[in-house]
């Protein structure tokens, strides 16, 4: 039996892989007709008369592959940081109930395996990249650019997390229940 969380992180994961295969897909081919580079489309995938012109569509179309992943993730931080349920503002809330979209607040359970899904993917363009760089299959800028997206969107996520635990660590300091009796010297905890 497949656990909960397994269940999830498969379900969240078709988007972005959709999202990435096409935005891949679909810059090739246009970064190939757009700037007039010859190529053909046969079992082996695209097939381009020179490196050069291989190397100038692979770097561009990787980059926005790095860019949609990106993008995802930021969107992810984004509801992270404004519509988590645990530390929406309560006006942001009331406002969200009133059009009836609240919905837009999400759980931490939907929010963080929607973010290790993106950052997965992230990572996964980053060893990528860094395989492409190592075969010179690819400018080195792409790469540093990736490295970058890669590190920005952890630290990020890491600080929301380290948020949700701190909230989650206050709320339980408030719940605590602390008791005062007077005396006739005054108060004694």
């Amino acid at each position: 039996m497949f656990s909960r969380i397994l269940i999830k992180l498969i379900d969240e994961a078709i988007f972005p892989a959709l999202a990435i295969f096409v935005a891949r897909l679909g810059s090739s081919i246009f970064l190939a007709q757009y700037y007039g580079v010859e190529y053909s489309l046969g079992v082996s995938g695209f097939v381009y008369n020179n490196q050069a012109d291989f190397i100038f569509v692979n770097s561009y179309s990787t980059l926005v592959v790095i860019a949609v992943v990106g993008v995802g993730l930021l969107y992810n931080l984004t509801k992270s940081h404004l519509f988590h349920e645990t530390h929406v503002d309560p006006s942001l809330a009331a406002r969200l109930h009133s059009f009836r979209v609240s919905r837009f607040i999400q759980t931490s359970f939907d929010l963080y395996s929607q973010g290790v899904v993106w950052l997965s993917y992230s990572f996964l363009v980053l060893f990528a990249s860094i395989a492409m760089t190592y075969f010179d299959l690819l400018h080195t800028w792409v790469l540093w650019v990736s490295v970058a997206a890669t590190f920005i969107g952890t630290y990020l996520f890491i600080i929301d997390v380290e948020r949700e635990l701190l909230v989650g660590n206050t709320a339980s300091e408030i719940t605590e229940e602390v008791v005062l009796k007077i005396d006739d010297g005054g108060l004694v905890e």
